[in-house]
C-alpha cells in the first residue's frame, strides 16, 4: 500500500514536470565511441538550487528528477530505512545490464539542521539523477543502481540499510560503489586513504584522457557512504570536491548554493559520467582493497 501512495504521488510529480534539455555528447578519445546524454550546466544549477530544505521533501524531489531523466514511474523505488523519529527512505533506480553485476552510485539526500545542505550533499544526490540521465540508453555490461542514501548524516543508515537487505548471492555481485559527496566549492578531488587502489588509478587515468582536474587527497576523522560498502568488501571510491581549507561551509550557513562553483561541479559531473563508463568495462573489479593507490 505505501509503495503504490508513493507511486500515485509520483504520478502527480510527472503531470507537472516540464521536460529537461539534454545535449548529446560523444567520448571521443574512447575507444567505442559511446553516445551519452549530458544535461546542461543550468538545468543542474537549477536542479542545485531549488532542493527543498526539509529531508522528506528532498527524497521525493529526487523521485521527480529521476522521472524527468527518463525513468518510468514505476522504476523508481523507495527503501524504508529505520529512523525512530521520524521515517525516512533510500531512493534509487536500477538500470539493467548485460550481466547481474552490480555498479552502485550514489549521494546522500539528507542534510543536518544548518544551512540549505546543498554542499553536502545535494549536490551528489543531484548529480547521480543526472548521470542516470546521461547513460541510461547506453548498453551496458554491469547492471548499475543509482541511489539517494537517507541518514548518512545519522550515522550511514541509508548505505547500512541497502547493504542489509542484500542477499548473499546480491552481494557477491555487486562489484564497486561510487559515492559522490560535497561536489563544486573546489575542483575533484578523491579521498584517497578511503577508497580503493583500482578504482582511484582508474579515475586519474579517465580525468587525464578527458583533460577534467582530478587531485588525491588525504581525510581522517571523517565518514561517508563509500565505508559501509568498504566494510563489507565491496570496493569503493569517494570523489568529493571540497577541499580541506573549505570544509567549514558544510553543516554551516555557508552551506548553499552560491558557494558551489558552477564550473568545477559540472566537471565533476562529467568526470563521473565517463568514470562510470570505464569502470563498466572491466570485467572483474573486485580487488585488494588493503592496496594503496598509486600516485597520479
Amino acid at each position: 500500500m505505501k509503495q503504490s501512495i508513493f507511486i500515485a504521488f509520483l504520478l502527480c510529480l510527472l503531470y507537472f514536470s516540464i521536460a529537461s534539455p539534454q545535449e548529446t555528447k560523444q567520448l571521443t578519445n574512447s575507444p567505442n565511441l559511446l553516445e551519452y546524454k549530458l544535461a546542461s550546466a543550468t538545468e543542474l544549477q537549477e536542479e542545485l538550487c531549488t532542493v527543498p530544505s526539509d529531508n522528506s521533501e528532498r527524497e521525493l524531489f529526487m523521485a521527480k528528477l529521476f522521472i524527468q531523466a527518463g525513468a518510468k514511474i514505476q522504476e523508481v523505488q523507495k527503501q524504508a530505512i529505520d529512523i525512530s523519529d521520524k521515517p525516512a527512505n533510500n531512493i534509487y533506480v536500477v538500470k539493467p545490464g548485460k550481466t547481474q553485476n552490480i555498479i552502485v552510485v550514489g549521494g546522500h539526500l539528507d542534510h543536518v539542521n544548518v544551512g540549505q545542505g546543498v554542499i553536502d550533499d545535494w549536490t551528489g544526490a543531484c548529480a547521480v539523477t543526472n548521470i542516470y540521465q546521461a547513460i541510461k540508453d547506453i548498453s551496458t555490461k554491469h547492471t548499475f543502481v543509482f541511489i539517494g542514501f537517507a541518514g548518512e548524516e545519522r550515522g550511514l543508515l541509508g548505505s547500512r540499510a541497502y547493504l542489509r537487505a542484500l542477499t548473499k548471492d546480491s552481494l557477491s555481485r555487486h562489484k564497486a560503489m561510487v559515492n559522490l559527496e560535497c561536489l563544486g566549492v573546489g575542483e575533484s578531488l578523491v579521498w584517497v586513504n578511503g577508497s580503493d587502489k583500482e578504482l582511484v588509478d582508474t579515475a586519474h587515468s579517465v580525468a587525464k584522457r578527458e583533460n577534467l582536474p582530478l587531485s588525491n587527497h588525504t581525510l581522517n576523522g571523517v565518514g561517508a557512504d563509500s565505508n559501509s560498502f568498504r566494510e563489507a568488501s565491496i570496493p569503493a571510491i569517494t570523489i568529493d570536491g571540497l577541499p580541506v581549507d573549505k570544509f567549514s561551509f558544510i553543516h554551516s550557513p555557508q552551506d548553499k548554493c552560491e558557494n558551489v562553483n558552477q564550473k568545477f561541479y559540472y566537471d565533476s559531473y562529467r568526470l563521473a559520467v565517463n568514470y562510470l563508463l570505464e569502470l563498466d568495462k572491466i570485467d572483474n573489479l573486485l580487488i585488494n582493497t588493503n592496496e594503496q593507490p598509486s600516485k597520479p
